[in-house]
This record gives structure tokens, C-alpha cells and sequence, in this order.
């Protein structure tokens, strides 16, 4: 008796596809497409990239800055690459797998070589123009979409790479005690601990254990240099491709990295938590939303005052010393000129419930567009 639990048609040409994927240099995003004959038989395969004869290393991969400087002016999707790939071969009547639904150009593409179904496994930008001009293509030109389902015993796999493929990341910055953490528990809250992980760039200040105690309450924290926000990049790549991260701890008391560290497990939504996060172009890169906290500046050091007195074992003129030095001079270099990268800015944090509820319908759509 044969087994019974090998997997369907779907599986096996969507994992192609999603092995496809890992391919692509794309530090963001990786898609993979399949094309197959009604048959079953490969026809083609593609992934996200460079076109041939452009160096990856020379041509950029940033999504925001000058358009000749992001990758969005050069890169090939991997839709309209399993197409060029394949010019021996008559896709009419075939079917092709993706890992992400189409955008509008890829699906020209699609509906010009004949090919008559999409099975794709992720929708993240369902709501985009792009993908609302793609869907309106396809149903005037009759090619059938559908989500990919897993169906066979052995599928768990695909599951996550599902959720991988839609993991977000939420950026919330802002100045100091400006109600950042409220907003982010108040995520957590609605949507629980395993929908939602949490990483704070408070944790990855730079360790230095080369300079006396005395020398390192003089250090500013309040430079962006002051953070291993490298390692924090490192660790954001590591969550969206499914693998946990030992995330440092930051001893407030002594000024300094400790030696322990805290387990943090990869979720559909991560939220970057920050003052100085959207200074970094590169962390900028990886968000899939950017929120900025604004509250005024006497409320925020009244908070801060209680926050550090109470919580951190500080002393009062230690507390004001520092914001009158550091504080509020980096504050108005580099948090407050962050503000212009903003996708949304919401004033007193978690207790602007406007702000909050399109926020939790905004994830939630992710969510459910995930499933």
C-alpha cells in the first residue's frame, strides 16, 4: 500500500517556488515564481533580481532615496524572470506559482504569455493600486487566482513559510518618554504575545567594558553612534527569516551591556522600538510601516524624570545633567528631522485612540491577509 501522506501537486510546485525565492540578493524581499504545464511538468522558474549583466554588488537594493538610487528602477520580478526564462517553451494553458501576488507590470506579463492560473501564497499588498490594477486585469482576461492552501500531512512547513512571507515590521519612534512603549503594549495587548515580538534599540546600546564607570556615565547615549544598531539589522533579518535571536540586555545602572540576553521568537508583526531608529537608512529599509510618537517636549521630561528616578536607580541631577547635555541638544538633531520619514504621526502615543484603532486595523488586515 502506498503512504498517504505525500504532499499535493501545490505543495510540491509552491516549495519549488519558494526554494526559487532564496535565491534572490534582495536584503527585503525574496520571491520566487513556478511555472507549470497542465501536465505537471516544470516549465520554468524565476526569481527576484538584477538583470543579467548587472553586477548585485554595484546596483542598489534601497527602497527609499532618489529613484536612480533604489532598487525599484532596476530589479526584475521573479514573475516576469520565470517568463524570460522559459523562451523554448509555449505557456499557453499553464500555471504559475508565486510566493507574492502579482504587481500590475508582472501581470501584463503574465496575461500576454498565455498563462491561465496564479496560485500565490502571499497578498501583503492586497490593497495597493498595483495589486487592485492586477486582479482587475486578470478577471477581465479570465486568468484564475487563487491563495495557495496547504492540504497534505507533511505541509506544516509551508505554514511558515507563510507567515514569513508576511511578516511585517512596525517601526515606532520618537523622543524620549514620548509614549513610544505605551503605543507598542497596547499593540501587544490587543493582538498577544505570539502574533506580536517586540525588539527595543535601548537594548543594543555598544558595551564598554574598557572604560571605568566613572567614564562611561559621561558617554552620550543619545548619538545614533552610540547604538550597535548593526547588530540590531542582523537580528531584524534573522526574525523575518524565521529563526529566534538572543537580543541584549542594557544594565541602566551601571551603563553597560550585561552578560544575559532574552530570547525573542519571530512573529507575523515585529515592532522596532526606538528614539534614534529611523536615523539608520538601513533600519529605515526593513520597515514595512514607520510610526512616529509626538508629544511635547515638557511632558516628556517630567516623564522621563519619574521613569529614570524610579525604574533606573538614577538621581535627580543626573536625570536633569543629562537631558540639558545630551538629551534635548541630539533630540533636536537627529529625532525631531526623523519625523520626516514618517508614515504616520501619532501624537501622545498609546493614548491617542484614533491613532491606535487604525493601527489595529491596519495590522489586522495584514493579519487576516496573512492567513
Amino acid at each position: 500500500m502506498k503512504r498517504q501522506d505525500y504532499i499535493s501537486w501545490d505543495e510540491y510546485f509552491m516549495g519549488i517556488a519558494l526554494l526559487s525565492a532564496m535565491r534572490s540578493k534582495d536584503n527585503n524581499s525574496q520571491v520566487g515564481a513556478c511555472i507549470v504545464s497542465p501536465e505537471n511538468k516544470i516549465l520554468s522558474l524565476g526569481y527576484n533580481g538584477m538583470p543579467i549583466g548587472c553586477n548585485d554588488d554595484d546596483m542598489p537594493w534601497e527602497r527609499e532615496g532618489d529613484d536612480l538610487e533604489t532598487k525599484y528602477m532596476y530589479v526584475c520580478h521573479s514573475e516576469l524572470n520565470a517568463i524570460l526564462n522559459s523562451p523554448n517553451h509555449d505557456l499557453r494553458g499553464s500555471r504559475m506559482y508565486v510566493t507574492l501576488f502579482p504587481c500590475n507590470e508582472c501581470a501584463k506579463a503574465i496575461i500576454q504569455s498565455g498563462i491561465k492560473e496564479l496560485i500565490y501564497l502571499s497578498d501583503k499588498y492586497h490593497d495597493t493600486h498595483a495589486c487592485v490594477a492586477s486582479r482587475r486585469m486578470f478577471k477581465m482576461t479570465g486568468v484564475v487566482c487563487r491563495a495557495y492552501q496547504p492540504t497534505g500531512a507533511r505541509s506544516n512547513w509551508m505554514y511558515k513559510e507563510q507567515q514569513l512571507m508576511n511578516t511585517i515590521i512596525i517601526g515606532i519612534a520618537g523622543g524620549t518618554d514620548s509614549g513610544k512603549t505605551t503605543l507598542t503594549e497596547k499593540l501587544r495587548e490587543h493582538f498577544g504575545s505570539n502574533e506580536v515580538s517586540v525588539i527595543n534599540h535601548d537594548s543594543y546600546y555598544k558595551r564598554h567594558d574598557e572604560l571605568p564607570y566613572e567614564e562611561r556615565c559621561k558617554l552620550n547615549y543619545d548619538h545614533p553612534d552610540s547604538f550597535d544598531t548593526a547588530l540590531m539589522i542582523a537580528h531584524l533579518r534573522e526574525l523575518r527569516a524565521g529563526h529566534p535571536v538572543q537580543v541584549p540586555v542594557y544594565d541602566y545602572t551601571i551603563h553597560n551591556r550585561s552578560n544575559q540576553t532574552v530570547l525573542v521568537q519571530p512573529a507575523p508583526v515585529i515592532i522596532v522600538e526606538g528614539i534614534l531608529i529611523f536615523d539608520s537608512p538601513e533600519l529605515c529599509e526593513l520597515m514595512d510601516m514607520k510610526v512616529f510618537v509626538d508629544t511635547d517636549a515638557d511632558v516628556r521630561i517630567l516623564r522621563r524624570i519619574v521613569r529614570d528616578v524610579k525604574e533606573r536607580g538614577r538621581t535627580l541631577d543626573s536625570v536633569v545633567s543629562q537631558y540639558l547635555t545630551t538629551v534635548k541638544p541630539m533630540h533636536e538633531q537627529f529625532v525631531e528631522p526623523s519625523k520626516r520619514k514618517a508614515d504616520l504621526i501619532v501624537p501622545e502615543g498609546g493614548r491617542n485612540l484614533v491613532a491606535l484603532e487604525l493601527l489595529i486595523k491596519w495590522v489586522d488586515n495584514h493579519l487576516h491577509n496573512a492567513e
